[in-house]
């Protein structure tokens, strides 16, 4: 039997003793094992480590039906099912997502789908002066302000990290999550077209910025929770949407697989005495760094090579 034979039989195994264990023998993930077959078979017939792709697929399959993170399955309970580290889930998630949705990408190639969201106006100038009021400085009533705004206009994202903000203070740290995670999971709904994230998501536009903030902070707090594999795929699905980057994802990137273990961890390093990021000791930083992960940073330097990025 050929190498690619064995391995795909070993991986089928791997994948439905796992599903019938854990998954109710959910079928999914190994759907997932055929579309990589297809796309990439090299990747199944080279596998140097067959539980370590398992778990990827696995832990594909888990995003995607929003059965991990926090209060569900962690890339860490994954690894200690197949006796593989989360650290190498982590990596290895991009490679396989990457190309499970190869078809995908490529029958889009020459339809690019860029999303601009809506003028969100009425609710955005309450907020802001909502920042700015007396109420702010009063948890309690800077809850019921925001519960308001968010009642208002659900798909308005801004307030949704300012009450997760207040929650956090409050000492309630389970509805700051809960919170949060309602924002991500509406701002990614509202974006998405048939299962495909934006090419375009661009910061350019003031009427995305309350989206790609919460996207971001969502990122941020999976990394804090052991959820890096997520985090990570967050972060760079930010940056693919968004090359210019004026939301940091590349640095967060880079920092995640450099193995901090918070983004306010990572920050800390660059923060001056008065409390500003030091632009220059980050960048320097980042560009020393990023040479070492070409695999998962190395397009975008491709594609802004033609641009002066530092």
């Amino acid at each position: 039997m050929s190498t690619m034979k064995t391995n795909y039989k070993q991986l089928e195994h791997l994948l439905l003793k796992y599903s019938f264990e854990k998954l109710k023998v959910s079928k999914e993930p190994e759907k997932l094992l055929d579309i990589l077959k297809k796309n990439n078979p090299s990747m199944i017939e080279n596998a140097q480590k067959l539980e370590l792709l398992a778990a990827a697929i696995v832990y594909v399959h888990l995003k995607r039906n929003s059965l991990n993170g926090r209060g569900g399955i962690t890339a860490k309970d994954v690894g200690a099912y197949f006796s593989v580290k989360a650290s190498a889930i982590t990596g290895k998630v991009f490679d396989v997502e990457f190309w499970i949705d190869h078809n995908k990408k490529a029958l889009f190639a020459d339809e690019p789908y860029e999303y601009i969201d809506i003028d969100r106006f009425e609710v955005n100038e309450e907020y802001w002066e909502f920042l700015e009021s007396l109420e702010a400085d009063d948890i309690e009533e800077g809850i019921k302000v925001l519960k308001k705004i968010i009642q208002k206009d659900p798909d308005y994202y801004d307030p949704y990290i300012t009450l997760h903000e207040y929650y956090i203070a409050d000492g309630k740290g389970k509805k700051a999550f809960d919170i949060l995670s309602q924002g991500y999971r509406r701002a990614k709904k509202l974006v998405m077209a048939e299962d495909r994230f934006p090419d375009k998501l661009l910061w350019l536009f003031l009427e995305n910025r309350h989206i790609l903030r919460v996207m971001f902070n969502y990122a941020v707090i999976m990394w804090s929770t052991d959820s890096k594999a997520e985090a990570l795929s967050i972060f760079q699905q930010l940056l693919k949407s968004d090359t210019n980057d004026n939301i940091g994802a590349r640095y967060a990137i880079i920092a995640l697989l450099e193995g901090y273990e918070s983004y306010e961890h990572f920050e800390e390093q660059f923060t001056t005495e008065s409390g500003y990021l030091n632009a220059g000791a980050l960048n320097e930083w980042f560009y020393e760094k990023a040479q070492k992960y070409d695999r998962v940073i190395g397009w975008w330097f491709r594609v802004n090579k033609d641009k002066n990025v530092r």
